[in-house]
């Protein structure tokens, strides 16, 4: 079945936030009724059939599948701080720093620090270490800092994907609630059930 031309809108709206509710507002359906018109839509096969496979076009487009995600978000999750640090070594009275190298006092001491003390220093990095840098700048003193992934969402993250969590309530009985719910009532009334 060939799909309308605001079915079709409707699609493309949808596919923007999935979102059915704006999707149907934005697509030309009623203000008043696009709560439930954007369900029901949502629902229609063959409007369910088409926003599949827009899905799957755009995901082979623009080479976003699951399995790219989950890597993005294990590069997050897995990092290890210690590959951003860099080596220090005192200098000694008058030395200068090298290339690459920042300075850093300390009780006195200064130290030059080899490592990332300037964005051209973030392309040397292994690719999963950049992976994890979210973003970077230079604080008031003019340091130059990095903003990382934070580790836990991204575990918190790929514990869910592998249900590492169980968050469902699951009931085991076979117990009727109306037999509960009577046997509930007879401990309050001192044994006696309601007539």
């Amino acid at each position: 079945m060939a799909l309308t031309a605001k079915q079709q809108r409707f699609v493309l709206e949808f596919l923007l936030d999935l979102n059915a509710t704006q999707a149907a507002i934005r697509a030309g359906y009623s203000r008043e009724s696009a709560d439930k018109q954007g369900p029901r839509l949502v629902a229609h096969p063959a409007i369910k059939a088409a926003i599949d496979a827009a899905k799957i076009e755009r995901s082979e487009r623009t080479e976003i599948d699951a399995e790219r995600v989950l890597k993005e978000i294990a590069a997050m999750a897995f990092y290890d701080p210690a590959d951003l640090i860099g080596t220090a070594r005192e200098l000694e009275a008058g030395a200068e720093y090298q290339t690459g190298e920042g300075v850093v006092e300390i009780n006195g001491k200064r130290y030059a620090v080899s490592g990332i003390v300037s964005p051209a220093h973030i392309a040397g990095l292994p690719e999963n270490v950049r992976r994890a840098i979210v973003g970077w700048g230079w604080d008031r003193n003019q340091n130059f800092t990095l903003k990382l992934a934070d580790k836990s969402k991204a575990l918190d993250q790929l514990a869910r994907h592998l249900s590492l969590y169980n968050d469902r309530l699951e009931v085991n009985s076979v117990e009727r609630l109306a037999d509960r719910i009577a046997r509930a009532k007879m401990r309050n009334c001192g044994g006696q059930a309601d007539p």
